[in-house]
């Protein structure tokens, strides 16, 4: 391979592209970058990394962690503060053949977070509305059948 000069940078013959400070317009593609010592962006350009066996990002403190709010902005968050956890509250009923309306102990964010167990069947959601903390369902379960419902919440 011959040595090519660009003012500023060096390509020596094992393809070793070297350069101090460099300004550039457009994308730079860099199929393999290796340094004895630190590779800094900056700028306000993006930086997509693709598959990174080892990232090293210096910063945070013990026990923190690195978050997004969804539209790629990061920050530190302590660890045991952004570690949601997510519970199931249980409530048992038995049916009578004619109580269709069911009054659970939490108020459920919407129907999603509800599952309802007639007799040890899942029954659709289709099958029953949320208001509130009042489950009701379209046909009352049967006399004696055990009518569980969950709702899930985060705490």
């Amino acid at each position: 391979m011959a040595l090519t000069r660009i003012p500023g940078f060096i390509v020596d013959s094992t393809s070793t592209f070297t350069f101090a400070e460099a300004t550039v317009t457009g994308n730079v593609i860099a199929n393999n970058i290796s340094s004895n010592g630190n590779v800094n962006f900056s700028n306000s350009g993006n930086v997509s990394l693709g598959s990174v066996a080892n990232l090293k990002i210096t910063g945070g403190t013990a026990n923190y962690v690195l978050s997004t709010d969804g539209t790629g902005n990061l920050s530190w968050v302590n660890a045991t503060q952004s570690q949601a956890t997510l519970d199931g509250v249980v409530d048992e009923f038995t049916g009578t053949g004619e109580q269709s309306a069911f009054t659970l102990s939490v108020t459920p964010t919407s129907k999603n977070v509800t599952f309802a167990v007639v007799q040890g069947l899942m029954q659709p959601k289709s099958v029953y509305s949320v208001s509130g903390n009042v489950l009701t369902f379209s046909s009352p379960p049967p006399a004696n059948a055990v009518v569980e419902i969950t709702t899930m919440r985060i705490i």
